[in-house]
């Protein structure tokens, strides 16, 4: 994906944004809680606190430069389904296109080619919510693996506390893998369908906007404040 073409998608996302914020709000469905470049509940890079209600699902996909999500020199194509398989347990599959496109591809061993094969990685990750924020508990607290049977080149197991308003949350917590020792963020919601991020995933800051018109979720990106990324996801409420 060239720069042009990121740099249309973003201000495409833009236009679509502003056009629904000028719409109705009631003519659209209820806004899904957040959900990261990794398909689960989080920000842009980070994972939060929160979770899908039960029997909730997303599908999406979503694009990354090689140095934001590295495994080797190639830019990376996520495509995910997540599902709340259980009130407070959300569960993802991801399948990561090692050479920045969409589906994946075979490539045969030719000689004097060092690999070959499929040119993917594959993950299954765990989000769960071991606190609920109420009037008594101040927070929610979440524990995850992303990668619980993989190679782990994309995952990350963490813990990560989260403070919500109405209108904006907080979020603190502790990982390994992509993500750092200390990771945090905050988001903000101007329009109910429109949320904005600001996150440090221990190793950069990114910044990224969720822009829902009735399922469709526009999430694009700026990692590292300077690469456009991002992708596009579906969301269903049972």
């Amino acid at each position: 994906m060239t720069g042009k073409l990121r740099a249309a998608l973003l201000a495409a996302s833009i236009i679509q944004g502003m056009a629904a914020c000028a719409a109705p709000a009631a003519s659209q469905a209820t806004a899904p809680p957040p959900i990261s470049l990794s398909g689960s509940s989080g920000l842009v890079r980070i994972p939060s606190a929160d979770v899908l209600p039960y029997g909730d699902y997303s599908l999406g996909v979503n694009f990354l430069e090689a140095k934001y999500r590295s495994y080797w020199a190639s830019d990376t194509m996520l495509h995910f389904a997540s599902v709340a398989v259980f009130p407070r347990v959300e569960v993802t599959a991801r399948i990561t296109n090692i050479d920045g496109r969409l589906g994946v591809q075979y490539y045969d061993l030719l000689p004097g080619q060092a690999y070959g094969g499929w040119n993917f990685d594959r993950a299954f990750g765990v989000h769960v919510q071991l606190l609920k924020q109420s009037e008594r508990l101040p927070l929610s607290l979440a524990v995850g693996d992303q990668d619980v049977t993989g190679n782990t080149a994309f995952g990350a197991r963490y813990l990560v506390a989260s403070h919500r308003q109405p209108r904006y949350g907080i979020h603190l917590g502790t990982g390994d893998g992509f993500l750092g020792t200390l990771f945090a963020g905050v988001d903000y919601q101007p329009h109910p369908k429109v949320r904005i991020a600001i996150d440090h995933d221990g190793n950069r800051a990114n910044i990224g906007c969720t822009i829902q018109i009735q399922r469709l979720l526009l999430m694009p990106t700026l990692s590292g404040f300077r690469s456009f990324g991002g992708g596009i996801a579906y969301w269903q409420r049972m």
